[in-house]
């Protein structure tokens, strides 16, 4: 199979995924209960969610402005809130394990006016923020759903597997790049993409990938972002009439991210939707209110940012675009 199938294969696949949850879902819910929901929103609520994730691309802003900070070179705001939204278009149009958007993100950097050995650093920095992050919140949510006795073990033992996985995953970008050439690293580099992959990476600068003070700001704006996310859910799950615990809907939303992470699917799409419905409503939500709830988030995190995706990815691909770095900002 070519490549350029590959990807629609994957939504193909994540869209069949989808329609079993849907007719799950269905059968052993009352259809005209959903509806009543849908019907009954509050509208602040939602509002309040949509700028929660509207919140996520500034944070993942932020990490890319640090690195371009920290190098003297601060690039403009717009710029970068707009490659945000382009990289995660890509991410999910092009399901790569979040290469191909990071990828397009350096190029934006790039056509910016940005140095390459800082836009190349930013892959680092980002990639180990990402991972560590991830790595503390699933601790986190793996402590709380303990505290409350809620904790599933075969979930329990995916997600401290993933965890520790994760932490791994961070140490060994942070390591491996801008450094010596060690054994991990000329094994990776005979693996494809990978190894092309390594290659470009060697121009980074490792004095700005390795800063202290830019992988800790890059970090916590990368927990940021989890936290946003899980406050969407929450709120979206208030604008349904449903109260539940904050800490709950963060583990339910982190747990449900692990099988996002783990599926073949772009964006995890049919696989977070199920894990969502499925934790949601084993914390106590109705599967009605889980439902409408999960299938709220992913139209606020996933579909509606589709659009303005394309129009960024477009722009940043330009061989002439409006990208230009600001010292001022």
């Amino acid at each position: 199979m070519s490549n350029e199938r590959r990807p629609w294969l994957s939504w193909l696949l994540g869209a069949a995924v989808f329609g079993v949850v849907v007719i799950v879902v269905l059968r052993f819910s009352d259809a005209q209960e959903f509806l009543r929901l849908l019907q009954r929103i509050e509208p602040g609520w939602l509002l309040a969610a949509a700028l929660a994730q509207a919140a996520t691309y500034y944070c993942e802003t932020q990490v890319w402005r640090g690195v371009s900070v920290a190098a003297g070179t601060a690039i403009a705001f717009r710029t970068a809130y707009q490659l945000s939204v382009a990289k995660l278009f890509v991410d999910q149009a092009v399901p790569t394990g979040g290469l191909s958007g990071t990828l397009v993100y350096v190029e934006g950097l790039r056509r910016a006016g940005i140095e390459r050995r800082v836009a190349f650093s930013g892959v680092v920095v980002d990639a180990f923020s990402y991972y560590c992050a991830y790595a503390i919140c699933v601790a986190v949510a793996l402590v709380v759903a303990a505290s409350q006795d809620s904790l599933n073990g075969p979930l329990a033992a995916i997600a401290t597997v993933f965890a520790m996985l994760s932490t791994a995953f961070a140490l060994a970008v942070l390591m491996q790049f801008g450094l010596q050439r060690g054994p991990l690293r000329s094994a990776l580099e005979r693996l494809r993409p990978i190894g092309r992959a390594l290659k470009i990476l060697q121009e980074i600068d490792p004095k700005l990938a390795h800063n202290p003070r830019v992988l800790l700001r890059a970090c916590l704006w990368q927990i940021g972002i989890q936290l946003l996310d899980a406050l969407s859910l929450w709120l979206l799950l208030l604008a349904l009439g449903a109260w539940v615990d904050l800490h709950s809907v963060f583990t339910s939303y982190m747990f449900s991210a692990l099988f996002r992470t783990l599926s073949f699917s772009p964006g995890g799409l049919g696989t977070f939707e199920a894990a969502a419905v499925m934790i949601l409503r084993s914390s106590g939500v109705p599967i009605e209110t889980a439902f409408a709830a999960t299938v709220l988030f992913r139209g606020l995190n996933f579909w509606l940012p589709m659009l303005p995706g394309m129009w960024c990815a477009r722009r940043v691909m330009r061989s002439e675009g409006p990208f230009a770095a600001s010292r001022n900002e």
